[in-house]
């Protein structure tokens, strides 16, 4: 490892790893072919394991007293940049909210660091699980001093438009350089659902597959939307709703759903289970309360997935690389909620329309390139050396 750009991210959680460290390993094989050194900080690995330089923080933190954990949570970060920043032209660090140990970054590292971002920190740290007084001090904490930390950096990027725009706006400052730099996947890890463009014809009243996917459903996935939309489903044609992952009893159905609607619950399943079912279903499920968390765009590692895949998706919000696409993508259905329901009537209506369209399969597949993790890398590559290295 010896390039001129770092990306670095920090996961302390030690549960479901596996799903998070496959993105990890198809994310740094296009980052290591364009040059970029892949650093993890974390509570699992040790060395370097197919390009990535995993360092376990439990190992530094076995030399320091523990309480330093508590108030000190990213000093392994610290230490490493600044013994190891010097040799990088930029530092591209995946952003963790507000730490004290962030006083203890040099000023040459700041000079270099961009930040990569995920939510918006400020609206989503309110409605984490957890202890309430500890989550409203890193509120504060970060309200008062993760702007003074951003206002120091090169440059951001967001996973969205939406949340580029209100980082800048935490700062002030709309100049600063910033790039959408969305989720994706590599293509490679997915077969297309239709490799020779054929696709047989649906009737009005074939039966329709859905596939709605989790780890666990919360409140921004929308379930319960879900259900109060299917109560009112009044079609001829018969649909099957097919729930991946962990559901509470709080999120269990209604009783009263129309004779057409069959709800299979699949529970948590290993990765070949999960393509398995995905690979029999004709539509997909994105997020349907993003709204709930102030998103009026998505970026969800899920969307990709099913857009690899040669799924069209239904949601809440467009996912960024939808947009991208232009308005004449037919690909994304958006559902109009009103009162925490939105018309099944019409998604089906919508996806028998143009599952019959003679440009289907290209359409899909259009949308299937547009998430591949080669493209979006080289277009922040441009972004780096185009804006921010001298």
């Amino acid at each position: 490892m010896g390039g001129r750009i770092v990306y670095i991210k920090v996961i302390f959680s030690k549960d479901g790893m596996s799903g998070v460290f496959n993105k990890t390993f198809a994310m740094a094989r296009e980052f290591n072919k364009a040059g970029v050194d892949y650093v993890v900080f974390n509570r699992v690995h040790d060395g370097v394991i197919n390009g990535v330089r995993f360092i376990n923080v439990d190992i530094f933190w076995s030399r320091w007293f523990v309480f330093l954990n508590k108030f000190f949570r990213y000093l392994p970060l610290v230490n490493w940049l600044n013994h190891h920043g010097d040799k990088y032209e930029l530092i591209y660090l995946r952003y963790p909210l507000f730490d004290f140990s962030s006083f203890m970054v040099g000023r040459k590292n700041w000079n270099k660091i961009v930040t990569e971002h995920h939510s918006k920190e400020l609206l989503e740290i309110p409605k984490l699980s957890g202890n309430r007084a500890v989550l409203y001090g890193q509120y504060i904490c970060e309200r008062l001093f993760g702007r003074i930390n951003l206002s120091k950096t090169l440059g951001l990027t967001g996973v969205t438009n939406d949340i580029v725009k209100y980082e800048l706006s935490r700062i002030s400052n709309s100049t600063k350089p910033s790039h959408v730099f969305s989720n994706g996947v590599d293509l490679n890890d997915f077969k297309f659902k239709y490799p020779n463009g054929y696709f047989p014809k649906k009737e009005a009243r074939d039966c329709v597959q859905f596939v709605f996917m989790a780890s666990r459903f919360c409140a921004w996935h929308g379930l319960d939307r879900l259900w109060n939309s299917l109560i009112y489903y009044r079609s001829d044609t018969p649909i099957v709703i097919n729930i991946i992952g962990e559901v509470s009893d709080e999120l269990a159905p209604p009783n009263s759903l129309d004779g057409n609607v069959t709800i299979r619950f699949h529970g948590v399943l290993k990765k070949e289970q999960v393509a398995e079912v995905i690979g029999s279903c004709d539509v997909a499920i994105d997020s349907l309360a993003l709204d709930r968390l102030s998103f009026t765009e998505s970026s969800t590692l899920k969307a990709k997935e099913y857009m690899a895949i040669g799924l069209p998706i239904v949601g809440s919000v467009p996912d960024v690389d939808v947009k991208g696409l232009g308005p004449d993508y037919k690909g994304f259905f958006k559902v109009e909620v009103n009162e925490d329901r939105f018309c099944m009537d019409d998604v089906v209506h919508w996806y028998l329309s143009i599952f019959n369209s003679d440009h289907y399969v290209d359409m899909l597949m259009r949308a299937r390139e547009s998430v591949g993790w080669h493209s979006k890398v080289e277009k922040l590559i441009k972004f780096f050396d185009g804006e921010l290295i001298n």
